[in-house]
């Protein structure tokens, strides 16, 4: 039988070695930006039809280990393709491919989670909402894509007469501190103006027992966030949270732009 599996074994490496692609040699977590080398996945090159060319055009891959794929698959979920009026976001269903226009003026907030190697781009608009998961180790990509749309879309300046606060590690904690630092060096004119620390979320009428246990556990505790503005958009940053799995708990954080004027 181990003999049976090693011929087997050798026969799937030939063919595969004999079938190989350059999109099955790239292929790993990691997105890419479509270029001379990293071509259009081929379960989109029918459906890509594009009438200008697009500011940044990337591809995402399947939520499968490497070992798990061979040159004969399709390897990529997404490909989208950011514009300065409008997003192309084409998605591979099975065999066939679902084609998503978002005109950039529709969109109302945009939001990025990150949980170690998990992250999730959330594109609200004004009447559906587009989820798409990705491996945050391209996490520059998406980075990249949020801020182009937030370039585009449409973010007029308003006063809104609220002191920003000072900050530190001391006042708000290593994680706020370095998420807001961030963010002003992209854009100089964001300001603290609101944070709200962990808050334990108390039950009324809890026995002895549970009030013990509530100390050890995180479901109850409201999560510290920050809200800053550059007073063309409300931010609001939350993070030092824990989400239980199977493999234990793990570290989130998340950001939320919102254009202020589509704030009623």
């Amino acid at each position: 039988l181990d003999q049976t599996s090693k011929k087997m074994d050798l026969r799937s490496y030939k063919y595969i070695m004999k079938k190989r692609t350059r999109e099955y040699d790239s292929f790993g977590p990691a997105m890419h930006i479509i270029d001379d080398y990293h071509t259009i996945p081929k379960v989109f090159v029918d459906h890509y039809k594009p009438k200008e060319s697009p500011l940044l055009l990337f591809k995402i891959p399947r939520n499968i280990e490497r070992r798990e794929a061979n040159p004969d698959m399709d390897l990529y979920d997404y490909l989208i393709g950011v514009f300065k009026t409008h997003l192309l976001i084409l998605k591979r269903e099975g065999k066939r491919v679902k084609l998503i226009k978002i005109d950039i003026s529709d969109i109302v907030a945009i939001k990025k989670t990150n949980c170690l190697l998990r992250g999730e781009l959330y594109i609200y608009t004004k009447s559906d909402t587009i989820l798409i998961v990705y491996n945050t180790v391209s996490d520059n990509i998406i980075v990249k894509t949020l801020n182009l749309i937030r370039t585009y879309y449409q973010c007029d300046k308003v006063k809104l007469n609220i002191e920003p606060m000072p900050f530190n590690y001391m006042t708000i904690g290593f994680l706020h501190t370095n998420l807001i630092n961030a963010l002003k060096k992209q854009d100089a004119e964001i300001e603290l103006v609101a944070y709200q620390p962990n808050i334990k979320i108390k039950q009324k009428n809890q026995s002895l027992i549970s009030k013990i246990l509530s100390l050890f556990s995180f479901k109850n505790t409201l999560n510290s966030t920050v809200f800053v503005t550059n007073n063309k958009e409300l931010i609001i940053v939350e993070g030092e949270s824990f989400v239980k799995t199977k493999k234990g708990k793990m570290f989130f954080y998340s950001h939320l732009y919102l254009p202020i004027n589509q704030i009623e």
